[in-house]
């Protein structure tokens, strides 16, 4: 929601409602909402899909993570330490952007 905000405050839209936003940015898609901001490209590079841990060729898309995680697949451990580490660095430009 953070992110959304952001690009609501660039766009000069009300950041109390993500209706605001084009259609094509409500959603889950952080890699996306972090390049529409612009945002460091080392934010974003890291925002891949994820292996699950026993079936290599399955793979979790980043945008899909959040449900992973939330009904327990077990990913590959390199690739979801890759995105818990680029899911910080997004949090940190939240947590400094909006306590400007």
């Amino acid at each position: 929601m953070w992110l959304k905000s952001g690009l609501s405050r660039e766009k000069g839209v009300s950041g109390r409602d993500t209706r605001d936003l084009p259609r094509e940015l409500r959603n889950h898609d952080l890699r996306r909402l972090a390049k529409e901001l612009r945002l460091d490209g080392g934010q974003t590079h890291e925002l891949l899909a994820c292996r699950r841990r026993h079936t290599n060729e399955t793979v979790v898309d980043h945008q899909d993570l959040h449900q992973a995680w939330r009904y327990g697949a077990t990913l590959h451990a390199d690739d979801e330490k890759e995105a818990v580490q680029a899911l910080n660095g997004l949090s940190e430009w939240c947590r400094k952007e909006h306590n400007r």
